[in-house]
């Protein structure tokens, strides 16, 4: 009715509201090359979710549906977001959530081969050598040298040194090489060596046969046979030094002995290129040893005037040896006296007022002893 209480039209009910936006919206995980992505609801009159990527509709979920999958591709980049919407239209939209699409990782590889190996200069007989790194993946190169490896070099190093052996030619190329493996080889180069030097001498054969052929006294004469046709001469040694030198072919020689020695004695041959092998070792032993002789006396000691007789003085010492002959009394450097074995007591008698230098000295056919102290004795005057 109306206010006029007379009848109307009924009023038109109230149409449908737009939903509230939905939140949270959260990467919840991956497999592969799909992402999960889930929402909160937050409105109760949806009648379903649309899901944009990169601003355009990728799909629709159904009221109350919150969770969805998301198709990526290896680096490209997406931003999503999720609006509720019904018949009243769409609501705002959840955040934005960017995610990128992962690549698989690629497969390791052998590097590339170097390249452009070549010899770039020499120092005296030693050929500097250069390449070409043309990958960037390769833990180090292996240089190889007729085949066979004859270096290694550490990553990015691309330059090396190669002697070759005078008069013959190496084959020498690169390769790179890492976890995977090596790669096929640069190009090859070959090294030749600098011509090589003549020969030089050889050691000369090991002289033979040493022996004593006889004696002159207590000189022994040796000799030996010569085995070589390129020695500069011979060395004697004895008892392990060189004992004396001989001049090419020159196969004898003699060795003087002291009495009771025995000498280890062998030869070698020598040239510029070196000494020989050395012969037998002949022991030669000296003469036997006369009884040794006598000994000089050990020096008497303690002299001294023990009092006097008038104007003699008499005078004592130590006798300390006993293999003396007898005692020599020197006055003023001269012998004053000889006394026998033994006799350790004597006289002098200096002139009034002058002075003597006494000492005494024992002897035997071995020589004189040291002397003993020195005594200076001063002749008495008499009285007027």
């Amino acid at each position: 009715m109306n206010v006029a209480g007379g009848a109307g039209p009924s009023p038109v009910p109230p149409g449908p509201s737009v939903p509230t936006a939905p939140s949270n919206l959260v990467v919840t995980g991956s497999v592969g090359n799909k992402a999960n992505l889930a929402f909160t609801d937050t409105s109760n009159n949806e009648e379903g979710f649309k899901v944009y990527t990169n601003g355009e509709l990728y799909k629709t979920l159904g009221p109350g549906e919150t969770a969805f999958e998301v198709e990526l591709v290896c680096e490209n980049t997406y931003d999503i977001y999720v609006v509720a919407y019904n018949a009243a239209g769409e609501s705002p939209r959840t955040g934005t959530v960017r995610v990128a699409g992962s690549c698989p990782t690629p497969a390791p590889q052998k590097p590339a081969a170097p390249a452009n190996l070549a010899v770039t200069g020499w120092s005296g007989t030693v050929a500097n050598m250069a390449f070409t790194d043309a990958s960037n993946n390769e833990a180090g190169f292996r240089v190889y040298a007729n085949g066979g490896l004859f270096k290694t070099l550490g990553s990015d190093e691309t330059t090396f040194q190669v002697e070759p052996p005078c008069g013959s030619t190496t084959n020498v190329y690169v390769t790179a090489y890492n976890a995977v493996g090596e790669s096929v080889h640069s190009n090859s180069v070959r090294v030749a060596g600098a011509a090589c030097p003549p020969p030089g001498p050889t050691v000369p054969g090991a002289p033979s046969n040493l022996a004593v052929t006889g004696w002159s006294g207590t000189v022994a004469n040796m000799a030996f046979s010569d085995r070589s046709n390129n020695e500069d001469g011979f060395r004697v040694y004895a008892n392990g030094g060189v004992y004396r030198t001989l001049s090419p072919n020159e196969t004898a020689f003699q060795l003087s002995t002291e009495c009771g020695a025995t000498y280890s004695v062998y030869v070698v041959a020598f040239n510029g290129a070196g000494e020989s092998g050395h012969t037998n070792t002949v022991n030669v032993a000296g003469a036997a040893c006369p009884p040794p002789g006598p000994v000089a006396p050990r020096a008497p000691s303690n002299l001294a005037v023990t009092g006097w007789s008038g104007t003699m003085a008499k005078m004592a010492f130590n006798d300390r040896s006993d293999n003396e002959d007898g005692f020599r009394v020197y006055v003023n450097g001269g012998v004053y006296q000889t006394l026998g074995a033994n006799d350790t007591t004597f006289q002098m008698g200096p002139g009034c007022g002058s002075t003597y230098s006494v000492y005494v000295v024992a002897f035997n056919a071995a020589g004189e002893s040291g002397r003993s102290n020195t005594v200076n004795v001063t002749g008495a005057c008499p009285y007027y």
